[in-house]
């Protein structure tokens, strides 16, 4: 697997990502946090980010690493999951005046107990939910091999 391809297919898992979250950040914030407070709105929010992650990441999968085993859909995982850390990390700086570790400790409580379990799926979910339907991370339907797949018949 080359690794622009592999870097290039983490930047586009990463850039999905963020664009749900800065599609579902405003509406937490200025819809939900007013009626149930900032811990029950990030928990609000959780499950469909969580659906965000795993859509991205079978999407990501079959466009960029269709085929490829466990290792290289790992690698998309942890890749991605640095550069939405950074993201994060460089948004708190720039949009919300906080430092790099008071937003890395905002993570540490009640409401930020959700962020750590989507980023562990984040991490994991191109191998967990990308894999092909033979379910070993093997060849993908788009590799080439395996049964050949025959089209659906058009009226």
């Amino acid at each position: 697997m080359p690794l622009v391809r592999l870097l290039g297919a983490a930047a586009v898992y990463s850039l999905l990502l963020l664009a749900a979250g800065w599609l579902l950040g405003p509406v937490r914030v200025l819809l939900i946090e007013p009626r149930l407070g900032p811990v029950m709105a990030v928990w609000a929010e959780a499950p469909l980010m969580a659906i965000a992650i795993i859509l991205a990441a079978r999407w990501t999968v079959a466009r960029f690493l269709a085929g490829q085993g466990g290792a290289p859909r790992l690698t998309l995982g942890l890749l991605a999951l640095t550069w939405v850390i950074l993201a994060e990390i460089l948004g708190g700086i720039l949009f919300r005046g906080r430092s790099a570790l008071e937003t890395l400790s905002g993570w540490l409580t009640p409401a930020g107990w959700p962020l750590i379990g989507l980023y562990i799926l984040l991490l994991l979910a191109p191998w967990l939910f990308g894999r092909s339907p033979n379910g070993a991370g093997g060849p993908g339907p788009d590799s080439g091999s395996g049964p050949a797949h025959f089209p659906r018949e058009t009226r």
